[in-house]
């Protein structure tokens, strides 16, 4: 086709082709520019499932709006042959620029954190790529990222359900010519056929993220079969076995995407980018010990909770920098800690209490209270996170642990569970507590225990109706923080933690005022992480409807593609 025309197109030079047409740089003689031509081939012009396809792909990318996501002009026919029009992207793919050996550290969250924000719009939209892999994102010659290919990109329906991924696998596996997708960069539901939603790209990206930085793939095989089963049943090497090089927050961010159950990946894209932007400016400023890239980059304060409304600043200065280059020296010489050791952290970072607050136990075992569970623990993370003098474990790092140790059902939290929680977390301290409803009266135990020894070391009771959980809640966590020889007078507090009001907020002005919608939040909370999320829409609708003013709540629909009012 090179040197013909299609319309007033002039077709230049062939720059790519896939299993849903060829792509031309092409000189639109209309409007005097160069453009992209993605051609869908006459043979496949007939076949109605190649044709929907290639409509649906310009349908669902003209619908997405960002610099880090080709942009589709128009899809057109000319001469008996169907092409869309894009934006020309003057650059290389992934699989050109990956080193042997991976990327820079800098490079690699250069790109990561584009890539990130580019799936995180398409979820947004209600779209899964389905397709993420080197051959299908470009860097521009300015350092831009772009998504390519959404060919096989799902829109999220309410009815979908695994028969049409279940048919794809078939196709790909007996060579049928349907291939919908890349083996290599599957994640566990997809290559199984199972129903998926937007975390399958998270897996995917994982699986990107490790050949970006290590130069290689977590998941390999002789055969399209055998890279199957090593998604299915391996655990990959860290990348910092891999690299030595490679700082331990990125090494577990990565690990968290390639979780074989979604649940315990990252819930949206929108979190993922977050982490790796503030890995990145870590890295970039020295602000480092309370984003955590001393320990697990989850286990630090500034949860995250959606019910957090605004984020918690940082500010360190000269004595943080020279902490941070005296933490990550090991690992930019290449030596660090043996593998499964606790961290390490700083001296300064290591004074600050730090603390992981258990799920409490329902000891009175009343159904309609059983999301304060989860509930409690969420209340009290986000009310001491705002205190900067405190380090407290995250919730979905909680949830994490206790599922890779088999612990998340037990309905009382043992000793050896605390003892564990707090050596891979690299915490001090815990709460552990309980609860039970005599009448119309709710009461609430708790206990501050070494997580070292899980020597109780202080006890607290506080009892009030339901509606007045907040402030019991608020209660709890001036004890808690009482309990530490640290207070928020003693902490420097710039003028933008002035601001933001930490350390002096009560939970409502964080969370919401409405326990109803609070109630409904954990519950969708727990079934989202029991991978039922068309469960939890409805309830976190109805949570939106009793308190419009939780924009975080919005952003939670929002990444399962509801659209909320």
């Amino acid at each position: 086709m090179i040197g013909s025309k299609l319309g007033h197109y002039e077709i230049l030079r062939q720059i790519g082709k896939g299993g849903m047409g060829e792509v031309y740089a092409a000189h639109d003689g209309k409007l005097n520019r160069e453009v992209a031509l993605k051609v869908l081939p006459s043979e496949l012009a007939d076949d109605p499932d190649r044709l929907e396809r290639f409509e649906r792909e310009a349908k669902t990318v003209a619908a997405l709006n960002h610099p880090n996501i080709v942009t589709i002009y128009s899809v057109e026919e000319a001469g008996g042959v169907r092409f869309m029009t894009m934006e020309l992207v003057r650059g290389k793919t992934l699989d050109e620029l990956i080193p042997k050996d991976g990327m820079s550290v800098t490079r690699f969250l250069e790109l990561a954190v584009q890539l990130a924000d580019a799936i995180s719009t398409a979820h947004r939209k209600g779209i899964q790529h389905r397709d993420l892999k080197p051959a299908n994102v470009m860097v521009d010659d300015d350092g831009r990222v772009k998504v390519l290919d959404f060919g096989l990109a799902k829109v999220r329906r309410p009815d979908a359900g695994p028969d049409g991924m279940t048919q794809m696998m078939t196709g790909q596996l007996t060579g049928e010519g349907k291939i919908l997708g890349t083996v290599a960069y599957m994640s566990p539901e997809q290559a199984e056929g199972r129903s998926q939603d937007h975390r399958s790209d998270i897996f995917s990206f994982g699986i990107l993220m490790y050949e970006m930085i290590t130069g290689r793939r977590p998941f390999e095989g002789d055969t399209n079969l055998s890279i199957l089963s090593s998604i299915l049943k391996d655990e990959p090497d860290s990348v910092s076995d891999v690299r030595a090089a490679i700082p331990i927050p990125i090494a577990r961010l990565i690990q968290r995407t390639l979780a074989k159950k979604p649940e315990l990946r990252f819930q949206s894209a929108g979190d993922l980018k977050q982490d790796l932007a503030t890995i990145k400016k870590d890295l970039e400023t020295g602000e480092a010990i309370q984003s955590g890239m001393y320990s697990d980059i989850h286990s630090i304060a500034a949860p995250s909770s959606p019910w957090f409304r605004r984020p918690v600043p940082i500010a360190l200065g000269a004595v943080a920098l020279v902490a941070v280059l005296v933490a990550i020296l090991p690992w930019l010489s290449g030596r660090r800690p043996p593998r499964g050791a606790p961290p390490v952290l700083p001296a300064s970072a290591e004074a600050r209490p730090s603390v992981a607050v258990f799920y409490f136990d329902n000891i009175s075992g009343d159904e309609e209270l059983e999301w304060l569970r989860t509930g409690l623990t969420d209340m009290l993370v986000t009310d001491l996170s705002q205190a900067p003098h405190l380090r407290v474990l995250a919730t979905d790092r909680l949830y994490s642990m206790l599922s890779d140790m088999g612990r998340l059902d037990d309905r009382t939290t043992s000793s050896d569970v605390v003892r564990e929680v707090g050596r891979e977390a690299g915490m001090r301290t815990a709460v552990v507590g309980s609860f039970a409803r005599a009448g119309d009266q709710l009461r609430i135990n708790a206990r501050v225990q070494d997580a070292r020894t899980a020597e109780v070391l202080q006890s607290r009771s506080v009892s009030g109706t339901v509606d007045e959980i907040f402030a019991l809640v608020d209660e709890l966590s001036e004890w808690v923080k009482s309990t530490f020889d640290v207070s928020a007078e003693d902490v420097e507090m710039t003028a933008e933690m002035v601001a933001a009001g930490m350390g002096d907020r009560n939970l409502e002005e964080v969370t919401t005022k409405s326990v109803e919608a609070f109630r409904l939040f954990a519950q969708a909370d727990r079934l989202i992480k029991g991978s039922h999320a068309d469960a939890a829409i409805p309830l976190l609708e109805r949570s939106l409807e009793l308190d419009a003013d939780q924009p975080s709540v919005r952003e939670r629909l929002s990444s399962f593609g509801a659209e909320p009012n």
